[in-house]
C-alpha cells in the first residue's frame, strides 16, 4: 500500500509525449472531480490527458487512463471536464 500525496496532470498534444500542466493536492480535488481550464491549445490541435497519484517523494505511484481526444473549443479558456481521481 501506499498514500497519495498529490496528483499530477498531464497532456500531450496528438501523438507527441505526455507533459505536465499541473500539479493538485488532494485537498484541491473535492468529490474525486478535478475541473481544469486549460488555457494554452492550439487550434486544430487534439488533445490527450492523464492524471498520476504521486507519493510524498514524488513518485508516481497510479495512473489514469487516458483521456480524450479533446479539441479546443472556440474560446480559448477550453474546459476539461470531469477528470476522476480513479486513484486507489
Amino acid at each position: 500500500p501506499f498514500v497519495v500525496d498529490r496528483y499530477r496532470l498531464l497532456r500531450r498534444a496528438g501523438s507527441g509525449a505526455f507533459e505536465t500542466v499541473g500539479e493538485f493536492a488532494d485537498g484541491e480535488i473535492p468529490s474525486g472531480v478535478l475541473v481544469y481550464n486549460d488555457t494554452f491549445l492550439a487550434s486544430g490541435t487534439t488533445y490527450y490527458y492523464r492524471m498520476d497519484a504521486l507519493d510524498c517523494q514524488g513518485r508516481t505511484v497510479a495512473s489514469s487512463s487516458e483521456t480524450g481526444p479533446a479539441a479546443p473549443l472556440r474560446d480559448p479558456k477550453a474546459k476539461v471536464r470531469a477528470l476522476k481521481k480513479r486513484m486507489p
